[in-house]
This record gives C-alpha cells, sequence and structure tokens, in this order.
C-alpha cells in the first residue's frame, strides 16, 4: 500500500510540477523528425569511428554533432524552477538557465535495439524486474522512431550503418511512474525527447567525437540504471555545493551521468561525478566550465522561451539556509 500511494504521489507530483507557465518567444528552432540524418548512411567505416549525425532544421540550417556530445535543457516548468532555485546557492553563472543534461549518442537503431534485448536476457536471469519493464519500453519507443529500420533482414555490419542520433538521460515521467517505472537511465530517438520538452534545448558538440564502441559500452552497463532515490537523495541535494564527499554511482542523476561517461572515456579529469550539476556542462559556466577543453558552446537546438529574472527572485532569501540545511 505505501509503496502505491508513493508511486502515486511522485507521479502526481512530476505532472503536477510540469504545468508552471513561461513566457514565450519569438524564436523556435525544432528539429524536423523527417531530415534528421536517416538518409545518411556510413558504408566502408569501423563502427570504432567517431560517428557524427546530422540535423536539419526547419531554416534548413543544418548541425553535425560527434558521437558523445552533451545535450543541455533548460525546463519550463515548476521542476525546473526549483533546480534552478536551489543552485542559486552557489555563484556558478548560469545564463542558460540549465536544470537537466545528457548525452547524444549517434548509432544505428538496430544496434541499439539488440543491446536492450541483451539487457533484458541478463535482467531475467537476475531477475530484476523493474529494469526489464524499462528497457521493453525504450525498445517500444525505439520501435516507433525507426520501425523502417528495424525491418531490415540484412544483418548488421560496417558498410551498412544507418546513424541516427539519440539522447541518452537519467529521467523519469509520471505516466511511467504510474506504470510501475521509476526514473531511470534511458535511450530515445533524440527527435521524441527534443520535440517533446517542455522548455529549452542545446547542444554542445564534441570537438572530438567518442568512438561508437566506448558509447556501446557505456549503454551496456548503465541502461536501465536507477535515479536518485529517496535514501540516496541527500546526494543530489548536496551536488549543487559541491559537498559529495565519496563519489556513488550505483544510482544515477542527469548530470552525474553525463560525467562519469566524460571521466571514463574522455581525458576530463573530475575529481568526483557526484558533484557535477547541469550548469557546469554548459559554455554560460565560465571558468566553471567542466568541457570547455573537449567541446564547442551551446548551440540551440531548440528555443522556445524566455527565462526571466522572476526565476531568481526568491532565491537570495533562501540561499543561506539552504546551505546550512545542505552541509550534513
Amino acid at each position: 500500500m505505501k509503496k502505491r500511494l508513493g508511486k502515486a504521489f511522485l507521479a502526481y507530483a512530476l505532472e503536477i510540477l510540469s504545468c508552471w507557465a513561461g513566457t514565450s518567444m519569438d524564436v523556435e528552432y525544432l528539429i524536423n523528425h523527417g531530415l534528421i540524418n536517416e538518409r545518411l548512411v556510413l558504408r566502408g567505416e569501423e563502427p570504432s569511428e567517431h560517428l557524427l549525425s546530422s540535423c536539419t532544421y526547419t531554416d534548413g540550417r543544418t548541425l553535425r554533432i560527434p558521437n558523445g556530445s552533451a545535450i543541455n535543457f533548460a525546463a519550463r516548468d515548476a521542476v525546473g524552477r526549483i533546480i534552478r532555485i536551489a543552485s542559486s546557492v552557489n555563484t556558478i553563472p548560469n545564463p542558460l538557465y540549465l536544470t537537466h543534461s545528457g548525452l547524444v549518442i549517434n548509432d544505428d537503431p538496430r544496434i541499439i535495439y539488440g543491446i536492450l534485448e541483451e539487457l533484458i536476457e541478463e535482467s531475467t536471469l537476475n531477475g530484476c524486474q523493474p529494469r526489464i519493464a524499462a528497457l521493453r519500453l525504450m525498445m517500444l519507443n525505439l520501435s516507433s522512431a525507426y520501425d523502417h529500420i528495424l525491418g531490415f533482414q540484412e544483418e548488421v555490419g560496417s558498410d551498412n550503418l544507418y546513424v541516427v542520433p539519440f539522447c541518452l538521460e537519467a529521467s523519469g515521467t509520471a505516466s511511467q511512474v504510474m506504470g510501475g517505472i521509476m526514473p531511470h537511465v534511458q535511450i530515445r530517438a533524440m527527435h521524441q525527447v527534443v520535440n517533446g520538452y517542455n522548455g529549452n534545448v542545446f547542444v554542445r558538440p564534441l570537438l572530438e567525437g567518442i568512438p561508437a564502441v566506448s558509447t556501446r559500452k557505456f549503454l551496456k552497463e548503465y541502461l536501465g540504471r536507477s535515479y536518485e532515490g529517496i535514501w540516496t537523495i541527500l546526494e543530489l541535494l548536496r551536488a549543487p555545493i559541491a559537498h559529495n564527499k565519496r563519489e556513488e554511482t550505483d544510482r544515477v542523476f542527469c548530470s552525474e551521468m553525463v560525467a562519469l561517461f566524460y571521466k571514463t572515456y574522455s581525458e576530463l579529469s573530475i575529481d568526483n561525478v557526484s558533484n557535477v550539476i547541469p550548469e557546469i556542462l554548459g559554455a554560460g559556466a565560465e571558468e566553471h566550465d567542466l568541457l570547455k577543453d573537449i567541446a564547442s558552446t551551446d548551440i540551440p537546438l531548440k528555443m522556445l522561451y524566455d527565462f526571466s529574472e522572476e526565476d531568481n527572485c526568491c532565491c537570495c532569501t533562501f540561499s543561506n539556509s539552504m546551505k546550512k540545511c545542505l552541509i550534513l
């Protein structure tokens, strides 16, 4: 009974908090579903090469995104506002009002689908039912986006890869929670994530992409892994003031997962990934910018809202008291 009430409360919170209103902007860049790199076929290249995807905007511009690039989000809803207020306890600049982060994974949908199948088989053997449900939902989303590619009968090889962009993120939704799937690390077609996101979206293309063999290894280890839970929530709350003493990755929040990926597969030296927050993954963080040596600046994929100063109107009032509460 307690579990059901807990799920209902979390789902209700996620749903209700998504209703906070923002101010519209005149400019809108939406990725066009039908033009996202589905025509790009890599031939004669090994899967270990640095794969790139090509996103075509509705205004005709094309952006090439190296594999493993960062994708940053500024949420319009109340959840995003709460995150920004919580982050006001530090002095890190956040001009884009970032509240969430993920990774761009470029690969063939058939390969991603195969990884999910393998993970389900392993989870079945280990009796991990919640993870199985999460993985099956990812497969369903993948089928809805790329059924025309998954239907190919030919065996996947280096000469017939259909490379498309995916978004890897640690997150959850009200509908998932009510279906028994708590927030977790999940992968979805990038156009589904960007077009359905309630807020602004930016990508930070890497200067040099991450090999596909590395991103696939990361997917096999982290897909379906749980988000922070009730017993680890202090780790999430301490992150804005960099007060996590230990690096805990059994459960991961969004920017922690991104930092863990870069710590593992790039030359970045990160003392504690559990202290990495979304704003330091954006170029606007200035000297705090974690990716300044490996990525270009933030490029808008979707710009819908102008986050005014009222977002921060009550931050100063609570900053000092929050610091005292979080340093436990």
